[in-house]
């Protein structure tokens, strides 16, 4: 599924270095919108006043022009200090517990490669082409593909990667076949790892033989794919009006015993009440859908999706909220009340926060310890709340 656009609460007060990085002024929403339009990763560098290597690094690394050069080239680049407010909310978000720590994020919100602590020059723009090549690693392949490389393993690789970036992938795989005779299993393997749709004669040959493909792969791994690419061709096919495919998506979903039609019907109503801009309906659907969802972590995926919703953000701040109590109150597991926790205090729900948090694990392990302070500390600053997660 493809992401909804993210965060419209974080305004980055931002400084740019004459000679190295020039960091970006704006919102996280336009910084989004700008890595869209030009194509690029986004380079978050989150830091704090108190850290020594914060400091350094802005002082001696990033401001060379090595550096500059590069990360101005290949990125939109940020920094956020992690103990101002909105920082605090954007470190919060993507788990940042230690100081400096970079970020490679894409235009949908994605973290595509994460690394931390005071690094060299070189050393900084080493991991930086690291996520590029992480990113997008089609250009790459495509020289290999040119030199004559035609294995199966590389085909492979090449066709994810193009998929990934929606990119025309089939006429590979239908070159590869074309020019390959695997036996049975070897094929409906390669056909599996390449699928991007569910449209087309690829996919119908997966599902003549779903059982066989089921026992090539891990239990479950075959149908959860297959759920999302029926979801993320309903999301694109609605956003694009394409009626008539979005019929023929949701017929064939009928086909499928593990898939549910209301589900997927009421996600592409979903889609086309936000493409509209009829928020109304969109709540109304949202809630529905929710219902409709099987297991706890797609309802989390859910929450997560409305809160990062670029527009209208406080009423999705709130509804996601609401379902993130309906599910703690329907499961009461430990990833949902964390989850309970986290939206809370991000939506500005305080009180329910802080109950949470009273009643939270008394011995977690250490990295929920963290996540827990780091709420704890965050409710402090926010609202001079008398309360500290022990």
């Amino acid at each position: 599924m493809r992401k909804l656009l993210i965060f419209i609460f974080l305004a980055l007060s931002i400084s740019s270095f004459s000679q190295g990085t020039k960091f970006f002024d704006g919102t996280w929403a336009d910084a989004l919108a700008k890595a869209k339009e030009e194509n690029k990763l986004i380079f978050v560098d989150v830091s704090t006043t108190w850290c020594h290597p914060c400091k350094k690094m802005k002082k001696e690394i990033l401001t060379q022009k090595k550096v500059g050069d590069f990360l101005n080239t290949n990125f939109v680049n940020l920094s956020i200090n992690a103990y101002e407010i909105d920082g605090l909310e954007f470190a919060l978000f993507y788990k940042v517990n230690s100081y400096p720590t970079f970020l490679f994020i894409d235009n949908k919100g994605n973290v595509v490669y994460k690394d931390f602590g005071f690094k060299m020059a070189d050393k900084l723009i080493k991991l930086s082409e690291k996520a590029l090549n992480i990113y997008d690693s089609t250009n790459e392949l495509q020289k290999e593909y040119d030199a004559g490389k035609r294995n199966y393993a590389f085909i492979i690789k090449y066709i994810n990667a193009l998929n990934k970036q929606d990119k025309p992938s089939e006429f590979l795989a239908k070159e590869f076949l074309s020019k390959n005779r695997l036996r049975e299993k070897l094929r409906l393997k390669f056909i599996y790892r390449t699928l991007s749709t569910t449209q087309g004669v690829f996919f119908d040959e997966i599902i003549d033989n779903l059982d066989k493909v089921r026992s090539y792969f891990k239990p479950g791994e075959v149908d959860e794919k297959i759920y999302n690419l029926f979801k993320k061709d309903i999301e694109n096919y609605t956003y694009s009006g394409d009626k008539k495919i979005v019929k023929n998506v949701l017929k064939s979903i009928k086909k499928i015993d593990f898939l549910s039609y209301d589900e997927f019907n009421m996600y592409s109503k979903l889609i086309k009440a936000k493409k509209k801009g009829k928020y109304k309906k969109f709540i109304s659907y949202a809630k529905k859908y929710f219902e409709l969802l099987k297991t706890d972590k797609r309802k989390r995926e859910f929450i997560k999706s409305l809160y990062l919703t670029k527009v209208k953000g406080e009423e999705m701040k709130n509804l996601a909220y609401e379902l993130a109590g309906n599910l703690y109150k329907s499961s009461k597991t430990k990833e949902n009340r964390i989850k309970l926790i986290k939206i809370a205090v991000l939506t500005g729900h305080f009180t329910e926060a802080e109950k949470q948090l009273k009643q939270a694990y008394k011995k977690p392990e250490k990295s929920v310890r963290i996540q827990l302070k780091n709420y704890s500390n965050y409710l402090i600053r926010k609202k001079g709340a008398n309360f500290k997660f022990q």
